[in-house]
């Protein structure tokens, strides 16, 4: 991401970058990588239609977009701006440079490491990402997330979850969506906590197998996404996972219940949108009772 983000600043002026990739390993070094450089991240909703697209580039001017060549190639129809990074291009060739800050962040202090990076110190109220809306009411509407509301959120989330270094999230919500923005991609960067991708949250087979191959804790998705593991999830490839949290829809009851009766976890309900980056409440288990003698 840091040497990704040198090459950004060299070659673009501008303000906000597309970000044009499914959640993958690719989109979470390329939203990284742009804010390194001092951009705007701007995740496309890849399936909405050609002119809500467009209406979301001419809406933010971008010029610029991140994404790879595989993926391009099954967005058909799609309203590319003016000049596409294509990862599995760039990224090879970015090599030595990636070699080189690998070994300054083992080797350099920090500090030095972000002055190199010109990072900024302060961010504060500034635009940090910016989300578009689904569009049902009209065009997409963009929604400018500011560094404290992705800090603010992020910080609120962790407190809730308590994540030890045991956990593990699976990210396969899309980035462009503000639950999938903020709860599986920033909020795992800035806590440390460990993310497995996939790219598709529909393949719930497949979803259901990383979580038991990796014995993943924490399952974020929406209630349509349960549904289908529901379906095709075996009883024990959930079996590792300790916290279920839906949102995006509002969760039926006979869902979770039905959930809970086939893998015996409880699901619950979390509540946000995209202009509160996204989560405003949602409901946890009890906490566990204190054994004796404990603080």
């Amino acid at each position: 991401a840091a040497a990704l983000s040198r090459y950004l600043r060299e070659n673009f002026p501008d303000d906000r970058i597309a970000i044009v990739l499914p959640a993958s390993k690719g989109a979470v070094v390329a939203n990284l990588a742009v804010a390194l450089a001092g951009k705007i991240p701007v995740g496309l909703n890849f399936t909405s239609g050609r002119a809500a697209i467009e209406a979301c580039c001419r809406r933010a001017n971008l010029r610029v977009a991140i994404s790879a060549t595989p993926f391009m190639q099954r967005l058909e129809n799609f309203p590319w701006p003016e000049r596409v990074v294509k990862l599995d291009e760039l990224m090879p060739e970015l090599k030595p440079r990636i070699v080189r800050w690998l070994i300054l962040s083992i080797l350099v202090p920090t500090s030095l490491l972000l002055r190199w990076l010109q990072i900024p110190k302060e961010g504060g109220h500034k635009e940090a990402i910016l989300l578009f809306t689904s569009g049902s009411s009209g065009e997409p509407k963009g929604v400018v997330l500011s560094h404290r509301n992705i800090l603010g959120n992020v910080s609120q989330f962790n407190v809730l979850l308590d994540a030890n270094e045991d956990d593990a999230i699976l990210a396969s919500l899309p980035f462009f969506h503000s639950f999938g923005s903020t709860v599986t991609l920033w909020y795992p960067l800035i806590e440390g906590v460990r993310i497995v991708t996939y790219p598709n949250p529909l393949e719930t087979a497949k979803n259901a197998a990383l979580i038991e191959r990796y014995k993943l804790t924490f399952l974020l998705a929406t209630p349509t996404f349960l549904r289908a593991y529901l379906r095709k999830a075996e009883l024990d490839q959930l079996r590792s996972l300790r916290l279920i949290i839906t949102g995006a829809e509002k969760l039926p009851l006979d869902l979770a219940e039905t959930f809970e009766e086939k893998f015996g976890q409880p699901v619950f309900e979390g509540y946000g949108l995209t202009e509160t980056s996204p989560v405003v409440s949602v409901n946890l288990p009890d906490p566990k009772p204190k054994k004796p003698g404990e603080p």
